[in-house]
């Protein structure tokens, strides 16, 4: 933690929780007038200087041993200080099972996940944090990172990894490769390729990573539920009273193909509840403009209109 006059103290969370954490001092405590800005970090580093801080390097990753960093600038307001902390990386939120892997080597183990990016700045070799601009000063960095799953028993639960990675900004490809240990040669048994969306990928943002083949975008949770949002309102415009059942199943389909997560479920849920709302709409709009089916037509016969 930074103050004007000191520098670097370490603090440790005493009272934690879902919501808010206190924190005591290790030995300094913290000391300013009010209106005095204060920044923090964790993890902690004994070696820090002019408020730049060694970033964990994230081209490797073992599972379980990753931590995030984190940093907050506040000011001092009657006698304490309020921080609210954020990510410095985006998070790339990837689930593995058994589901995914050819039969014929589910017996063996899985080895190591390689992530490779359009980008030659993903994976962070060194780099440092800059608490006076709150922003990542890249010394060296990569195209790819490598995850050490060794260790790791999918017989008996399923792998998720929140790997860290340097924000991207525009449209960037992903290509995610699955080795297994075969006579002490790694063999690649699974493959696939996403993409991000303009936006890239944001500080502080989890994306879940779908792991089937073929290409898929990326979206944060936000993005998420804004295109579910944007669909059911067309589907409230489009959609006529009579095909009430059928708006049901699509709305079915939706929810389980698109919504990976319980907030995502929540927005359908949300929809749905503004669709029986709208119920009564009579009749349908009817339009020249290219249209999109969702779901199986022999059930879902509703359209939309495409973007």
């Amino acid at each position: 933690m930074y103050g004007s006059e000191q520098q670097n103290l370490c603090y440790s969370a005493s009272v934690g929780g879902t919501g808010n954490v206190e924190f005591t001092p290790q030995a300094t405590r913290l000391q300013g007038m009010d209106g005095t800005s204060v920044a923090a970090y964790y993890p902690y580093s004994e070696t820090v200087k002019e408020m730049m801080v060694a970033m964990p390097a994230t081209n490797k990753y073992t599972v379980g041993e990753m931590k995030p960093f984190v940093y907050a600038v506040n000011n001092i307001s009657g006698g304490s200080v309020s921080l609210q902390f954020k990510h410095a990386y985006a998070y790339l939120k990837i689930t593995v099972t058994q589901a995914i892997l050819p039969d014929y080597i589910k017996s063996k183990t899985l080895e190591s996940i390689l992530i490779t990016s359009s980008s030659n700045k993903f994976g962070l070799v060194d780099g440092m944090f800059d608490l006076k601009e709150q922003s990542i000063d890249v010394r060296n960095a990569v195209s790819e990172i490598n995850i050490d799953a060794a260790k790791f028993d999918l017989s008996k639960e399923e792998l998720v990894c929140y790997v860290p990675v340097l924000p991207q900004e525009g449209k960037q490809t992903l290509n995610f490769r699955f080795y297994v240990q075969e006579d002490n040669i790694e063999e690649n048994v699974f493959s696939c390729q996403k993409y991000t969306s303009e936006k890239g990928l944001m500080a502080g943002y989890v994306y879940n990573v779908s792991l089937v083949q073929g290409e898929e975008q990326l979206y944060s949770s936000d993005e998420q539920k804004a295109k579910i949002e944007a669909v059911g309102k067309k589907f409230v415009s489009y959609f006529q009273a009579s095909e009430f059942n059928a708006l049901k199943n699509t709305a079915r389909y939706i929810k389980n193909t698109f919504c990976k997560e319980k907030s995502q479920a929540e927005v359908v849920t949300h929809w749905w509840d503004d669709c029986i709302d709208a119920i009564t709409i009579e009749g349908s709009k009817s339009t020249d403009e290219k249209v999109e089916t969702y779901g199986d037509t022999h059930y879902c016969p509703l359209k939309i209109v495409d973007d």
